[in-house]
C-alpha cells in the first residue's frame, strides 16, 4: 500500500561492481551506472532498518547485503530487471562483516560479540568459532579466502586491535588471540586489509589512523599460538588530520584514505604526507568504495549525497625568482596568463609563462616608497598608484605589456586604493574619502565624477562595481555605499553590511549584486527604487571569503587559500599559502586554474585543474542535521519542498520526473535551530508565497518566494529575506524558542502567531513588505506552546492553542486581533503529557474533528462543535475517542483528511487508518503500516491529489512515499 518513492538519509554502505555503484540508503539498494550515474535499480532489502554492508562475489553472480541483525543474499546483478531477493535471513548478533569463501561456495560473517559463524549458500550454519577475549566490538575485518587461513581483525572498544584466526583452538575450544595491535587511544571505528601489500588501516575516535604493515605476510598461515611471536606488525605512519572522530579508511593502490565525522576526507601517500583533503558532505562520512582500475573514489555521507572524486588529481607548483634578488611587493596574473609583478623597489617585471622567462619592464623611482597594482577584469590593463597621485597604465597587446598612458593628480595626495569598472573606466580613492571616477579617453585620464565616501575611522574603499547607473562601493569598516553619476553624496547606505574587517569584494549576477566580506559572509541585494536593499545574507564556515568566479568561492582560512562550491558550499581545493595578507592573484580558463602569490620573497605559481577537483554528485546533498520542518506546496504540477532543521539552513528543493530532491535554493541565516516553517500564498499572487521560519533564540525571519519557469519547464527560484525579527536576550532571561506559526488572514490583513516555548503565544502584524511588527502577547498558563491552528469555521476565527501540559485550548481570534479580550473561550485536557503533532477537518461547517498526537503515545481524536452566541463562541465536546498502541514512542506527525488519517513516530512506524464520524461519534479502523528507515522522525507532511496521497516522513532525513486512495 505504501509505495516508497525516493528517501533521503544516511548512505551507510558502497560498494563498486564491475562498472555498477552498490548504495545502501536506508533499508534500500540503489544500483547506478557508475559513468553515467544513472540510478538503474531500487529495491528495498531490510524495511525500517539500514544496510551496512555490500559484497559482491567473484565468481557468481550473487550479493551478500548486511545490515544490524539481517542479512540477504541477492542475485542477477548482470540483469537488474530480473534482480531478487534470493534469500534473507535474521540472524542473533549484530554483523560487523561478512565474506564470500571457500570459492564462494560458504558465507563468513563476523558478530559484535567476537564471534564467527560459516554458513552454506543456502544459510545453513557449518560451524562457529568464538574468540577467547570476550568484548563488545565497533569494527571488524574478515581477511583472506579459505577456511583454514581465514584472519580475523576485530576492533575493539578498548583500542586494541586483536588477531585471531577461526580455525586455531586452544583446550577450551575457543580461538586465541594471536597478536594484538596496541597505539590507538579510543575505539576502532573501521578496518581495512589489503591482501596483497599485507597493509592494515584502522581508524579510531582519537581522530587518529594507522597504517600497520605485515613483514613477514607469508607467515600468516602457518600461525598459531605456539608460534605467534614471529609474526611482525609494524606501525608505517600515524597520522592526523581530522578535526574530529574517523569513522572510515580504505587502502588504495598507492596510498590510503580516510573520512570522517569533520567530513573531510583526507588522501594519504604511505609514508603519511597528506596528498588532498577534500571537504565535500558538511557532515559525517559513513561510508567509502575505491575502484582500483578507474582509480575513482566515492563516497558517502549523512547528508544522503554519494560523490565521485578522481583522486589522481595533480596540481603543479612554480617557484619564480625575479632579477637580481628583488623581493615582490604586488603579483597579478594576464589574460596571457603571464605573471606581472611590481617589487619593493618599484621594478615591474612580467614573467613569460611560456618561454619560462622573466622581463623587466619599468623603473618606477617615484614609487619605492609606496606603490599599488590593479589588473582589470578582462586582465589587458595594469594600473601602477603612487602615494602623490601618480599613476601609470599598460596594457598587454599580442602577449607584449606596454604603457598606454600616465599623469600625476592635481591634489598629489595618496592614492589608497585603485577599482577597475570595466577596461576603460576605474575608480580612486584619497584623503579623507575622496573618490574620483575616471575613464581613459585618446590616451589620457580623464576625471568624469567626483564621490566623497561618508565619515568613517579608516576611510578609504576596499573595492567597487558598476551596474547600470549606479556604483556601489564597499568601505574598509564594512560598509556598502550606492552612488549615481552627478551626485557626490551616496543614495543609501547599508551600514555594517559586514564586520569592521572589511568588504572584500562586489560583483553582480542575474541582475543581484553580491558582497563578500572577511568576516566569511555572502550578501545579495537588488535595487529596489533606485536603494540599494539586501535580500540575502548567507554565513559560509570561511573566514575569508576574497573572490567570486562563475561557480567557485575564492577563500583564505588561515594560512590556507581555499577553492570552494558557491552553490554547495564545499571544498574544492585547499593549498597552504601563508594567508590572504599577501598579495595574491586568480585566473580562471575554462577549468584550468592559476593562482600565483608571494611567498618568502620569490613569486609561486599553482595550476591545476578544477574539473578533477569538483567532485561528481551521483546523488545530491540535502540537510546534514535533523529536519524539524518540511512544507509542500504544488506548482504547475511540480511538488517542491520547503525546509528547515537543525543545519539552521532553509531548503527549497523540487521533485523531478524521477522523485529525486534536487536542490534549487538554500540560506543559512539563521542564528539557531529551524523549528517551524509556514508558508502562504500572496493575495492576489500567482506562484509567488511568503514564508515564516521560526525556531531557536525566538527568531522569525519572513521570506518572499517566486517561482517562474524556463523553456524546459525547469523552476527559476528567487527567495528573499524580508523580515528578520530577534530579540537579544538580557542576561537574566532564559533562552526562548519558537514552536510553531500561525498565519491568518483577516479584511486582507496578514497576522502572525507564534507559539513559544516559555507559553507565550506572541502576535505580530505583517505589512505589504513582509516586515513583522510587534502587536500583543496572549498568555494561559506558562507551559510550552507546541501547536497552534487557525481554524475557519462558520465564518469564524478560532486559535487552538497546544502545549506540553496536554490541554487544548481555544480563542477567539476577532477579539485578540481587536484588543477586546486576550482571555481564552474554553480549555480541554486531552492528552496526559504534552501534544506534540496536530491535524484537523471541519464537520458539517460547525464541527471541528481535532486530532491530536503526543508524547504519551497516544492518538486521540475530539470532535467539538463550535457554537456563535450573542457575538460570542462557545465550545462543546461531543465525543473523544483515544488509540493506544499503534505506536511505541511519541507520535511526531499527525494527519487527517475526509476519512483517512495518517501518524508517524520516534519508532519509525508510518500508520495508515480511515475514520468515521457518526451521529457525533467516532469510528477508527487501521489498515496499514509501513516502517521507515528515517531515524529520529519529527513529522510528516501530506499533499492530496486526485488519487492517492503525496507523504513525506522527515527526520533524520526525508523519505517520499505515495499512497494509492483507490485500494483503500
Amino acid at each position: 500500500m505504501f509505495n516508497s518513492k525516493t528517501i533521503k538519509t544516511d548512505v551507510t554502505s558502497l560498494h563498486i561492481y564491475n562498472n555498477l555503484l552498490l548504495s545502501g540508503i536506508g533499508g534500500f539498494l540503489h544500483i547506478f551506472e557508475l559513468n553515467t550515474h544513472n540510478l538503474l535499480c531500487r529495491r528495498n532489502i531490510f524495511e525500517g532498518h539500514k544496510i551496512y554492508g555490500i559484497i559482491t562475489s567473484a565468481n557468481r553472480r550473487e550479493s551478500i547485503i548486511y545490515g544490524g541483525k539481517n542479512i540477504a543474499i541477492i542475485s542477477n546483478l548482470e540483469n537488474l530487471k530480473e534482480l531478487i531477493i534470493k534469500q534473507s535471513h535474521l540472524l542473533s548478533d549484530w554483523i560487523l562483516d561478512a565474506k564470500w569463501i571457500d570459492n564462494d561456495r560458504n558465507i563468513a560473517t563476523i558478530f559484535m560479540h567476537n564471534k564467527v559463524t560459516v554458513w552454506s549458500e543456502n544459510f545453513v550454519k557449518l560451524w562457529t568459532a568464538k574468540c577467547e577475549e570476550k568484548c563488545i566490538l565497533y569494527s571488524a575485518k574478515i581477511c583472506h579466502d579459505y577456511t583454514e587461513n581465514m584472519l580475523i581483525l576485530s576492533g575493539t572498544v578498548f583500542s586494541d586491535i586483536l588477531l585471531w584466526k577461526p580455525h586455531v583452538l586452544n583446550s577450551n575450544g575457543e580461538s586465541p588471540v594471536l597478536t594484538r595491535l596496541k597505539h590507538h587511544n579510543g575505539v576502532i571505528f573501521n578496518i581495512d586489509y589489503n591482501q596483497k601489500t599485507g597493509c592494515i588501516c584502522s581508524a579510531s575516535d582519537d581522530r587518529s589512523a594507522i597504517l600497520w604493515k605485515i613483514l613477514n605476510k607469508e607467515c600468516l598461515e602457518e600461525i598459531n599460538q605456539h608460534n605467534s611471536e614471529n609474526l611482525r606488525i609494524n606501525i608505517s605512519c600515524q597520522v592526523y588530520g581530522h578535526l574530529s572522530r574517523v569513522f572510515r579508511c580504505c587502502i588504495l593502490e598507492d596510498g590510503f584514505v580516510t573520512a570522517g565525522e569533520d567530513s573531510s576526507l583526507i588522501i594519504w601517500d604511505f609514508k603519511g604526507g597528506l596528498l588532498r583533503k577534500i571537504d565535500n558532505h558538511q557532515g559525517s562520512v559513513w561510508s567509502l568504495a575505491y575502484n582500483h582500475s578507474k582509480n575513482i573514489l566515492c563516497s558517502g555521507g549523512n547528508n544522503g549525497a554519494i560523490s565521485k572524486f578522481n583522486i589522481s588529481a595533480t596540481q603543479k607548483t612554480t617557484v619564480i625568482s625575479l632579477l637580481q634578488n628583488e623581493n615582490p611587493k604586488h603579483v597579478g596574473l594576464l589574460f596571457s596568463q603571464n605573471i606581472i609583478s611590481i617589487t619593493e623597489k618599484a621594478v615591474f617585471n612580467v614573467y613569460n609563462k611560456k618561454l619560462e622567462k622573466i622581463n623587466e619592464i619599468a623603473i618606477h623611482k617615484d614609487l619605492q616608497n609606496y606603490n599599488i597594482m590593479a589588473v582589470s577584469s578582462c586582465r589587458k590593463m595594469v594600473a601602477l598608484a603612487g602615494f602623490s597621485g601618480q599613476i601609470y597604465i599598460y596594457q598587454e597587446i599580442n602577449n607584449v605589456l606596454k604603457e598606454l598612458t600616465k599623469c600625476i593628480l592635481k591634489n598629489c595626495e595618496r592614492i589608497y586604493s585603485f577599482h577597475w569598472l570595466n577596461c576603460r573606466t576605474f575608480l580612486i580613492c584619497q584623503n579623507e574619502g575622496k573618490m574620483s571616477l575616471c575613464v581613459i579617453y585618446k590616451k589620457r585620464v580623464c576625471i568624469i565624477q567626483r564621490f566623497v565616501l561618508p565619515y568613517s575611522k579608516e576611510r578609504w574603499s576596499t573595492c567597487a562595481i558598476s551596474f547600470n547607473e549606479h556604483i556601489v562601493i564597499g568601505d574598509r569598516k564594512g560598509n556598502i555605499y550606492n552612488y549615481v553619476v552627478g551626485q557626490e553624496t551616496p543614495l543609501n547606505s547599508c551600514k555594517k553590511a559586514h564586520s569592521n574587517l572589511g568588504v572584500s569584494y562586489l560583483c553582480s549576477r542575474n541582475n543581484n549584486i553580491l558582497s563578500l566580506g572577511k568576516d566569511g559572509v555572502l550578501k545579495k541585494y537588488i535595487f529596489y527604487n533606485g536603494l540599494l536593499t539586501c535580500i540575502e545574507s548567507t554565513k559560509t564556515k570561511l573566514s575569508w571569503l576574497a573572490y567570486l568566479e562563475e561557480n567557485y568561492l575564492i577563500a583564505f582560512s588561515a594560512n590556507n587559500f581555499i577553492i570552494s562550491d558557491y552553490q554547495f558550499q564545499r571544498v574544492l581545493f585547499e593549498y597552504f599559502c601563508g594567508g590572504g595578507h599577501r598579495s595574491w592573484s586568480f585566473l580562471n580558463s575554462q577549468g584550468n586554474f592559476m593562482f600565483a602569490f608571494i611567498k618568502q620573497k620569490s613569486l609561486n605559481l599553482i595550476e591545476a585543474n578544477l574539473d578533477d577537483y569538483t567532485p561528481k554528485d551521483i546523488i545530491q546533498g540535502y540537510h546534514v542535521k535533523e529536519i524539524n520542518s518540511i512544507q509542500s506546496i504544488v506548482i504547475s504540477k511540480q511538488l517542491f519542498l520547503i525546509s528547515g532543521g537543525e543545519d539552521t539552513v532553509l531548503r527549497i528543493s523540487v521533485l523531478d520526473n524521477n522523485s529525486n530532491i534536487k536542490l534549487l535554493y538554500n540560506s543559512k541565516v539563521h542564528l539557531s535551530s529551524i523549528r517551524v516553517i509556514s508558508v502562504c500564498n500572496l493575495i492576489n499572487k500567482i506562484n509567488e508565497y511568503m514564508i515564516f521560519s521560526a525556531g531557536g533564540r525566538a527568531q522569525i525571519i519572513s521570506w518572499h518566494l517566486s517561482i517562474e519557469f524556463n523553456d524546459h519547464n525547469f523552476p527559476i527560484v528567487t527567495c528573499s529575506e524580508k523580515g528578520n525579527f530577534y530579540e537579544p536576550l538580557r542576561e537574566d532571561e532564559a533562552e526562548n524558542r519558537i514552536m510553531d506559526l500561525a498565519i491568518i488572514i483577516i479584511n486582507n490583513e496578514i497576522f502572525l502567531f507564534s507559539g513559544c516555548s516559555d507559553g507565550y503565544i506572541k502576535i505580530y502584524l505583517v505589512d505589504d513588505n513582509l516586515t513583522m511588527t510587534y502587536k500583543t502577547t496572549l498568555t494561559y498558563k506558562h507551559t510550552c506552546i507546541t501547536k497552534l491552528l487557525n481554524v475557519s469555521i462558520n465564518k469564524l476565527n478560532v486559535l487552538v492553542s497546544m502545549a506540553t501540559d496536554g490541554h487544548v485550548v481555544f480563542w477567539n481570534t476577532f477579539e485578540i486581533i481587536n484588543e477586546k479580550k486576550i482571555n481564552p473561550i474554553s480549555g480541554f485536557k486531552i492528552h496526559q503529557s504534552g501534544i506534540s503533532s496536530t491535524s484537523y477537518r471541519i464537520i458539517n461547517n460547525n464541527k471541528l474533528l481535532l486530532m491530536t498526537c503526543g508524547d504519551d503515545n497516544s492518538v486521540v481524536f475530539t470532535l467539538f462543535e463550535i457554537i456563535p452566541i450573542n457575538n460570542k463562541l462557545e465550545i462543546k465536546l461531543l465525543d473523544n475517542f483515544v488509540e493506544d498502541g499503534i505506536h511505541c514512542a511519541q507520535i511526531t506527525g499527525a494527519y487527517i483528511n475526509n476519512n483517512i488519517f495518517l501518524t508517524s513516530s520516534i519508532d519509525q512506524r508510518v500508520v495508515l487508518g480511515t475514520l468515521c464520524v457518526s451521529n457525533n461519534k467516532i469510528t477508527v479502523k487501521h489498515l496499514n503500516k509501513y516502517n521507515s528507515a528515517i531515524a529520529d522522525q519529527q513529522g510528516l507532511d501530506c499533499l492530496e491529489d486526485e488519487n492517492s496521497l503525496n507523504i513525506f516522513v522527515y527526520g533524520n532525513g526525508v523519505e517520499y512515499m505515495k499512497v494509492n486512495l483507490e485500494n483503500l
